[in-house]
Protein backbone atom coordinates (compact mmCIF):
# COMPACT_ATOMS: atom_id res chain seq x y z
CA UNK A 1 0.00 0.00 0.00
CA UNK A 2 1.20 3.02 -0.58
CA UNK A 3 2.14 5.79 2.35
CA UNK A 4 2.21 9.21 1.01
CA UNK A 5 3.76 11.63 3.83
CA UNK A 6 4.77 15.01 4.25
CA UNK A 7 8.57 15.77 5.34
CA UNK A 8 7.33 19.15 7.74
CA UNK A 9 9.93 21.89 7.37
CA UNK A 10 10.95 24.20 10.59
CA UNK A 11 8.67 27.45 10.88
CA UNK A 12 11.22 29.66 8.85
CA UNK A 13 11.52 27.35 5.82
CA UNK A 14 8.10 28.07 3.80
CA UNK A 15 8.75 24.88 1.69
CA UNK A 16 6.97 21.54 2.49
CA UNK A 17 8.56 18.69 1.40
CA UNK A 18 6.51 16.13 -0.08
CA UNK A 19 7.78 12.49 0.76
CA UNK A 20 6.28 9.03 -0.84
CA UNK A 21 7.15 5.47 0.00
CA UNK A 22 9.32 3.87 -2.76
CA UNK A 23 7.96 0.62 -2.33
CA UNK A 24 5.17 -0.78 -4.71
CA UNK A 25 3.92 -4.38 -4.89
CA UNK A 26 3.91 -5.85 -8.64
CA UNK A 27 1.74 -7.94 -8.15
CA UNK A 28 -0.72 -7.04 -10.40
CA UNK A 29 -3.06 -8.94 -13.07
CA UNK A 30 -0.28 -7.29 -15.90
CA UNK A 31 1.11 -8.83 -18.59
CA UNK A 32 3.15 -7.78 -20.91
CA UNK A 33 2.04 -7.02 -24.72
CA UNK A 34 4.13 -10.74 -25.42
CA UNK A 35 2.12 -12.61 -23.42
CA UNK A 36 4.74 -12.62 -21.07
CA UNK A 37 5.86 -11.65 -17.17
CA UNK A 38 8.21 -9.10 -17.19
CA UNK A 39 11.81 -9.05 -14.99
CA UNK A 40 11.53 -6.74 -11.63
CA UNK A 41 14.83 -5.39 -10.54
CA UNK A 42 15.17 -3.33 -7.49
CA UNK A 43 18.33 -2.34 -5.73
CA UNK A 44 20.72 0.32 -6.10
CA UNK A 45 24.50 0.79 -6.14
CA UNK A 46 25.98 1.91 -3.26
CA UNK A 47 29.40 3.41 -3.61
CA UNK A 48 30.90 2.31 -0.30
CA UNK A 49 29.04 -0.01 1.16
CA UNK A 50 27.36 -3.55 0.16
CA UNK A 51 25.00 -3.42 -2.61
CA UNK A 52 22.18 -5.82 -2.55
CA UNK A 53 20.20 -6.45 -6.16
CA UNK A 54 16.73 -8.18 -5.59
CA UNK A 55 14.98 -9.99 -8.68
CA UNK A 56 11.02 -11.10 -9.50
CA UNK A 57 9.01 -11.26 -11.57
CA UNK A 58 4.93 -9.58 -11.99
CA UNK A 59 2.50 -11.84 -10.85
CA UNK A 60 -0.65 -12.89 -12.51
CA UNK A 61 -3.39 -13.17 -10.87
CA UNK A 62 -4.93 -15.65 -12.44
CA UNK A 63 -3.40 -19.50 -11.67
CA UNK A 64 -1.05 -20.74 -14.47
CA UNK A 65 -0.41 -24.05 -15.01
CA UNK A 66 3.23 -25.36 -14.26
CA UNK A 67 4.25 -25.67 -17.61
CA UNK A 68 3.22 -21.83 -18.67
CA UNK A 69 5.27 -20.80 -15.15
CA UNK A 70 8.53 -22.84 -15.27
CA UNK A 71 9.63 -20.34 -18.39
CA UNK A 72 10.23 -17.86 -15.58
CA UNK A 73 11.71 -20.11 -12.34
CA UNK A 74 15.25 -18.49 -12.12
CA UNK A 75 17.75 -21.30 -11.48
CA UNK A 76 21.04 -19.37 -11.30
CA UNK A 77 21.72 -15.69 -11.82
CA UNK A 78 25.41 -14.68 -13.35
CA UNK A 79 25.75 -11.06 -12.40
CA UNK A 80 28.40 -7.85 -12.03
CA UNK A 81 28.83 -4.60 -11.73
CA UNK A 82 31.17 -2.77 -14.40
CA UNK A 83 32.77 0.78 -13.54
CA UNK A 84 33.91 3.39 -16.56
CA UNK A 85 37.39 2.96 -15.51
CA UNK A 86 37.55 -1.17 -16.05
CA UNK A 87 36.48 -1.88 -12.80
CA UNK A 88 34.38 -5.26 -12.18
CA UNK A 89 33.18 -6.27 -9.28
CA UNK A 90 31.37 -10.00 -9.11
CA UNK A 91 28.42 -10.72 -7.62
CA UNK A 92 27.26 -13.42 -5.14
CA UNK A 93 24.11 -15.16 -5.70
CA UNK A 94 21.95 -16.10 -2.75
CA UNK A 95 19.12 -18.59 -3.26
CA UNK A 96 17.19 -18.45 0.20
CA UNK A 97 14.75 -21.11 -1.49
CA UNK A 98 15.12 -24.69 -4.10
CA UNK A 99 14.06 -23.38 -7.22
CA UNK A 100 13.25 -26.74 -8.03
CA UNK A 101 10.23 -27.36 -5.10
CA UNK A 102 7.40 -28.10 -6.62
CA UNK A 103 6.25 -26.80 -3.57
CA UNK A 104 8.09 -23.06 -4.65
CA UNK A 105 7.58 -23.12 -8.57
CA UNK A 106 4.95 -20.80 -8.47
CA UNK A 107 5.02 -18.48 -5.24
CA UNK A 108 8.24 -16.80 -5.45
CA UNK A 109 10.52 -17.01 -8.76
CA UNK A 110 13.14 -14.22 -6.95
CA UNK A 111 16.42 -14.10 -6.92
CA UNK A 112 18.73 -11.90 -4.34
CA UNK A 113 22.27 -10.96 -5.54
CA UNK A 114 24.87 -9.38 -3.10
CA UNK A 115 27.72 -7.00 -4.59
CA UNK A 116 30.74 -5.72 -2.28
CA UNK A 117 30.92 -2.03 -3.99
CA UNK A 118 33.27 -0.99 -0.68
CA UNK A 119 35.86 -0.22 -2.73
CA UNK A 120 34.12 1.54 -5.89
CA UNK A 121 35.18 5.52 -6.66
CA UNK A 122 32.26 8.32 -6.63
CA UNK A 123 33.79 9.68 -9.40
CA UNK A 124 33.06 7.06 -12.07
CA UNK A 125 30.04 5.94 -13.74
CA UNK A 126 28.82 2.12 -13.53
CA UNK A 127 26.47 -0.21 -14.79
CA UNK A 128 24.80 -3.56 -14.09
CA UNK A 129 25.18 -6.79 -16.08
CA UNK A 130 22.60 -9.89 -15.34
CA UNK A 131 22.61 -13.31 -16.98
CA UNK A 132 19.71 -14.98 -15.78
CA UNK A 133 19.15 -18.41 -16.41
CA UNK A 134 15.43 -20.16 -16.24
CA UNK A 135 14.36 -23.59 -15.95
CA UNK A 136 12.20 -23.22 -19.37
CA UNK A 137 14.57 -21.23 -21.44
CA UNK A 138 16.78 -22.52 -24.05
CA UNK A 139 19.61 -19.90 -23.67
CA UNK A 140 19.71 -17.16 -20.60
CA UNK A 141 18.52 -13.88 -20.44
CA UNK A 142 21.13 -11.08 -20.60
CA UNK A 143 20.56 -7.67 -19.55
CA UNK A 144 22.19 -4.51 -18.90
CA UNK A 145 21.59 -0.83 -17.08
CA UNK A 146 22.49 2.51 -18.20
CA UNK A 147 25.25 4.23 -17.10
CA UNK A 148 24.68 6.01 -14.26
CA UNK A 149 26.65 8.98 -12.49
CA UNK A 150 26.85 8.63 -8.58
CA UNK A 151 24.91 11.65 -7.08
CA UNK A 152 26.55 13.77 -4.20
CA UNK A 153 26.36 12.52 -0.63
CA UNK A 154 24.03 14.60 1.49
CA UNK A 155 25.61 15.43 5.17
CA UNK A 156 23.40 14.81 8.32
CA UNK A 157 24.26 17.48 10.49
CA UNK A 158 22.02 15.67 13.49
CA UNK A 159 18.90 14.19 14.76
CA UNK A 160 17.06 16.08 17.01
CA UNK A 161 13.89 15.05 19.43
CA UNK A 162 11.02 17.22 21.56
CA UNK A 163 8.19 16.09 23.60
CA UNK A 164 4.89 17.30 22.07
CA UNK A 165 3.02 16.53 25.60
CA UNK A 166 -0.35 17.96 23.83
CA UNK A 167 -0.28 15.18 21.55
CA UNK A 168 2.21 12.63 23.45
CA UNK A 169 4.21 12.23 21.16
CA UNK A 170 8.51 12.39 20.19
CA UNK A 171 8.71 14.57 17.45
CA UNK A 172 12.09 13.34 15.85
CA UNK A 173 13.95 15.92 13.41
CA UNK A 174 16.52 16.27 10.99
CA UNK A 175 19.11 18.52 9.76
CA UNK A 176 21.82 18.24 6.35
CA UNK A 177 23.25 19.81 4.06
CA UNK A 178 22.12 18.89 0.69
CA UNK A 179 25.70 19.54 -0.91
CA UNK A 180 24.09 20.48 -4.26
CA UNK A 181 21.82 17.57 -4.91
CA UNK A 182 18.05 18.21 -5.13
CA UNK A 183 16.24 14.71 -4.56
CA UNK A 184 16.80 11.87 -1.79
CA UNK A 185 15.49 8.64 -0.13
CA UNK A 186 15.44 7.99 2.92
CA UNK A 187 14.43 5.21 5.73
CA UNK A 188 15.40 4.39 9.19
CA UNK A 189 15.86 1.39 11.65
CA UNK A 190 14.98 1.50 15.41
CA UNK A 191 16.54 -0.43 18.53
CA UNK A 192 14.98 -0.05 21.97
CA UNK A 193 15.29 -1.81 25.03
CA UNK A 194 12.48 -1.92 27.85
CA UNK A 195 10.76 -3.98 30.61
CA UNK A 196 8.79 -6.18 32.11
CA UNK A 197 6.38 -5.17 34.83
CA UNK A 198 7.67 -7.52 37.47
CA UNK A 199 11.06 -8.51 38.07
CA UNK A 200 11.41 -12.53 38.83
CA UNK A 201 14.59 -13.82 40.26
CA UNK A 202 13.18 -17.46 40.23
CA UNK A 203 11.54 -19.47 37.45
CA UNK A 204 9.64 -22.93 37.46
CA UNK A 205 11.33 -26.54 36.37
CA UNK A 206 8.92 -27.90 34.28
CA UNK A 207 10.67 -31.57 34.52
CA UNK A 208 10.90 -31.48 38.69
CA UNK A 209 7.69 -29.20 38.76
CA UNK A 210 9.73 -26.91 41.78
CA UNK A 211 10.65 -23.75 41.62
CA UNK A 212 14.30 -22.42 41.62
CA UNK A 213 16.49 -19.51 41.79
CA UNK A 214 18.12 -18.41 37.69
CA UNK A 215 21.45 -20.57 37.02
CA UNK A 216 22.58 -16.93 35.76
CA UNK A 217 20.41 -14.19 35.81
CA UNK A 218 22.00 -11.77 33.62
CA UNK A 219 21.40 -14.50 30.88
CA UNK A 220 18.31 -15.86 31.77
CA UNK A 221 15.87 -13.47 33.25
CA UNK A 222 13.01 -11.65 31.67
CA UNK A 223 12.59 -9.03 32.92
CA UNK A 224 15.09 -6.69 30.03
CA UNK A 225 14.45 -7.02 26.81
CA UNK A 226 15.79 -5.60 23.88
CA UNK A 227 13.91 -5.00 19.77
CA UNK A 228 14.30 -4.16 16.64
CA UNK A 229 12.27 -3.01 13.66
CA UNK A 230 13.48 -2.01 10.49
CA UNK A 231 11.28 0.26 7.81
CA UNK A 232 11.83 -1.25 4.66
CA UNK A 233 9.68 1.47 3.03
CA UNK A 234 12.59 3.82 1.58
CA UNK A 235 10.69 7.31 1.35
CA UNK A 236 12.01 9.88 -0.92
CA UNK A 237 12.02 13.88 -1.01
CA UNK A 238 12.48 16.82 -3.10
CA UNK A 239 14.16 20.09 -2.45
CA UNK A 240 14.36 21.09 -6.07
CA UNK A 241 12.13 24.95 -5.23
CA UNK A 242 14.07 25.02 -2.05
CA UNK A 243 16.54 28.43 -2.07
CA UNK A 244 18.80 27.56 0.73
CA UNK A 245 21.17 23.77 0.71
CA UNK A 246 20.25 23.34 3.99
CA UNK A 247 17.57 22.95 6.24
CA UNK A 248 17.26 22.29 10.13
CA UNK A 249 14.78 19.86 12.72
CA UNK A 250 12.47 18.90 9.55
CA UNK A 251 10.15 16.34 11.71
CA UNK A 252 10.45 13.29 9.73
CA UNK A 253 9.20 10.87 12.62
CA UNK A 254 7.41 10.58 15.80
CA UNK A 255 6.77 7.78 18.55
CA UNK A 256 3.85 7.46 21.27
CA UNK A 257 4.79 8.50 24.69
CA UNK A 258 3.09 5.59 25.47
CA UNK A 259 4.62 3.35 23.39
CA UNK A 260 7.21 0.64 25.07
CA UNK A 261 10.08 2.31 22.80
CA UNK A 262 10.70 4.95 25.39
CA UNK A 263 10.48 3.16 28.15
CA UNK A 264 14.29 2.82 29.37
CA UNK A 265 16.55 3.79 25.93
CA UNK A 266 15.32 3.80 22.28
CA UNK A 267 17.47 4.37 19.40
CA UNK A 268 17.24 5.53 15.96
CA UNK A 269 19.31 5.40 12.74
CA UNK A 270 18.28 7.09 9.61
CA UNK A 271 19.87 6.01 6.20
CA UNK A 272 19.60 8.95 3.80
CA UNK A 273 21.09 9.00 0.21
CA UNK A 274 20.94 11.27 -2.64
CA UNK A 275 18.70 10.30 -5.80
CA UNK A 276 19.88 11.66 -9.82
CA UNK A 277 16.75 13.51 -11.39
CA UNK A 278 15.89 10.51 -13.80
CA UNK A 279 15.32 7.95 -10.54
CA UNK A 280 13.43 10.69 -8.80
CA UNK A 281 11.24 10.69 -11.98
CA UNK A 282 11.12 6.87 -11.47
CA UNK A 283 10.11 6.92 -8.52
CA UNK A 284 7.57 9.13 -8.73
CA UNK A 285 5.73 7.87 -12.20
CA UNK A 286 6.01 4.74 -10.18
CA UNK A 287 3.97 6.68 -7.07
CA UNK A 288 1.32 8.16 -9.55
CA UNK A 289 0.74 4.85 -10.83
CA UNK A 290 0.23 2.90 -7.44
CA UNK A 291 -2.05 6.11 -6.15
CA UNK A 292 -3.85 6.01 -9.71
CA UNK A 293 -4.67 2.05 -9.88
CA UNK A 294 -7.93 1.52 -11.50
CA UNK A 295 -7.82 4.60 -13.50
CA UNK A 296 -8.26 4.49 -17.14
CA UNK A 297 -5.64 6.86 -17.73
CA UNK A 298 -2.84 5.28 -14.97
CA UNK A 299 0.33 4.73 -16.74
CA UNK A 300 1.02 0.41 -16.44
CA UNK A 301 4.02 -0.64 -15.39
CA UNK A 302 5.40 -1.17 -19.03
CA UNK A 303 5.37 2.71 -19.36
CA UNK A 304 7.79 3.64 -15.96
CA UNK A 305 10.65 5.32 -17.42
CA UNK A 306 13.48 2.48 -16.13
CA UNK A 307 17.05 1.48 -16.78
CA UNK A 308 17.21 -1.68 -17.13
CA UNK A 309 17.58 -3.40 -20.80
CA UNK A 310 17.03 -7.28 -21.98
CA UNK A 311 20.16 -7.19 -24.49
CA UNK A 312 19.39 -10.86 -25.37
CA UNK A 313 15.33 -9.60 -26.48
CA UNK A 314 15.07 -5.71 -26.80
CA UNK A 315 11.30 -6.34 -27.20
CA UNK A 316 11.07 -7.69 -23.61
CA UNK A 317 9.88 -5.45 -20.73
CA UNK A 318 12.20 -4.78 -17.60
CA UNK A 319 10.84 -3.12 -14.79
CA UNK A 320 12.98 -1.44 -12.62
CA UNK A 321 15.61 1.36 -11.94
CA UNK A 322 19.15 0.86 -10.59
CA UNK A 323 20.48 4.14 -9.63
CA UNK A 324 23.80 4.84 -8.25
CA UNK A 325 24.73 6.78 -4.42
CA UNK A 326 26.64 7.01 -0.97
CA UNK A 327 24.57 6.15 1.62
CA UNK A 328 25.15 8.34 4.89
CA UNK A 329 23.95 7.50 8.67
CA UNK A 330 22.66 9.71 11.71
CA UNK A 331 21.71 7.92 14.54
CA UNK A 332 19.91 9.24 17.76
CA UNK A 333 19.29 7.97 21.47
CA UNK A 334 16.33 9.02 23.72
CA UNK A 335 16.79 7.77 27.14
CA UNK A 336 13.90 7.99 29.26
CA UNK A 337 16.07 8.14 33.14
CA UNK A 338 17.30 11.71 31.71
CA UNK A 339 14.11 13.12 30.14
CA UNK A 340 11.07 10.85 31.69
CA UNK A 341 8.68 11.88 28.40
CA UNK A 342 7.40 8.01 28.63
CA UNK A 343 3.91 8.05 30.06
CA UNK A 344 3.56 4.12 31.47
CA UNK A 345 0.26 2.09 30.52
CA UNK A 346 -3.50 1.09 32.47
CA UNK A 347 -1.86 -0.21 35.51
CA UNK A 348 -3.17 -4.30 35.08
CA UNK A 349 -4.54 -5.63 38.03
CA UNK A 350 -4.30 -9.44 38.91
CA UNK A 351 -4.81 -11.70 41.96
CA UNK A 352 -1.14 -12.81 42.68
CA UNK A 353 -1.14 -16.67 43.70
CA UNK A 354 1.03 -18.02 46.52
CA UNK A 355 2.01 -21.44 46.34
CA UNK A 356 4.26 -23.70 48.68
CA UNK A 357 7.07 -25.04 46.59
CA UNK A 358 5.73 -28.42 47.44
CA UNK A 359 2.39 -28.09 46.00
CA UNK A 360 3.35 -29.75 42.53
CA UNK A 361 -0.07 -30.72 41.21
CA UNK A 362 -0.71 -26.75 41.59
CA UNK A 363 2.40 -25.13 40.42
CA UNK A 364 1.69 -27.45 37.07
CA UNK A 365 -1.62 -26.23 36.75
CA UNK A 366 -0.54 -22.64 36.88
CA UNK A 367 2.23 -22.74 34.58
CA UNK A 368 0.44 -24.38 32.06
CA UNK A 369 -2.18 -21.03 32.04
CA UNK A 370 0.91 -19.43 31.61
CA UNK A 371 1.61 -18.14 35.19
CA UNK A 372 5.28 -17.71 36.37
CA UNK A 373 6.91 -17.63 39.69
CA UNK A 374 8.38 -13.82 40.95
CA UNK A 375 8.92 -13.22 44.48
CA UNK A 376 9.71 -15.91 47.56
CA UNK A 377 7.45 -14.98 50.46
CA UNK A 378 8.65 -16.82 54.18
CA UNK A 379 6.01 -18.00 55.75
CA UNK A 380 5.80 -19.57 59.24
CA UNK A 381 7.80 -22.67 60.20
CA UNK A 382 11.06 -21.69 57.76
CA UNK A 383 8.77 -22.51 54.34
CA UNK A 384 9.20 -20.49 51.31
CA UNK A 385 6.11 -19.85 49.08
CA UNK A 386 6.06 -18.21 45.90
CA UNK A 387 4.06 -15.73 44.41
CA UNK A 388 2.87 -16.26 41.01
CA UNK A 389 1.56 -13.67 37.97
CA UNK A 390 0.59 -13.98 34.33
CA UNK A 391 3.63 -14.44 32.63
CA UNK A 392 3.08 -11.16 30.02
CA UNK A 393 3.73 -9.54 33.58
CA UNK A 394 7.34 -11.01 34.05
CA UNK A 395 8.21 -11.98 30.54
CA UNK A 396 9.21 -9.37 28.39
CA UNK A 397 9.34 -11.76 25.25
CA UNK A 398 5.39 -11.88 25.40
CA UNK A 399 5.42 -8.27 24.29
CA UNK A 400 7.67 -8.73 21.43
CA UNK A 401 11.04 -8.38 22.84
CA UNK A 402 14.17 -10.65 22.50
CA UNK A 403 16.95 -11.47 24.93
CA UNK A 404 19.54 -10.40 22.32
CA UNK A 405 20.98 -7.61 23.01
CA UNK A 406 22.45 -5.31 20.27
CA UNK A 407 26.43 -5.78 20.23
CA UNK A 408 27.17 -1.82 20.38
CA UNK A 409 24.16 -1.04 22.80
CA UNK A 410 25.36 1.76 24.79
CA UNK A 411 24.59 0.02 28.49
CA UNK A 412 25.60 -3.09 29.78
Amino acid sequence: MTIYRFLRAAASVLLALTMNSCIFPFDTDFEGQTGEYPLVVEGDIMIGGTTTVSLDRVRPFKELKEEQWERYIMTNVEAYIEGEDGTRVEGDLYTPYDYFSSSYYFSAPTATIHFDTQDLRPDQRYRLHLKVFCRGADAPDTYETDWVSVSPTPVIDGLTYQANIPDEELEIGLSMHCRGAHHFRWSFEEDWEFHAELNSYFMFDPETSLVRPYDDYQAQNTYRCWAHEQDYEARTFSTTYQIDDRFEDLKFHTVSLRNKRLQTLYRIRVHLSALSDDAYTYWETMRRNSEEQGSLFAPTPSQLPGNIHCTSNPSAQVIGYVDACQEIVGEMYYDNSQDHFFIPGKIFLFEAVQLPNIEMWNSDCYYNQHYRPYQSVSVDFGQTEYLWAPDFCVDCRRNGGTKNKPADWPRD
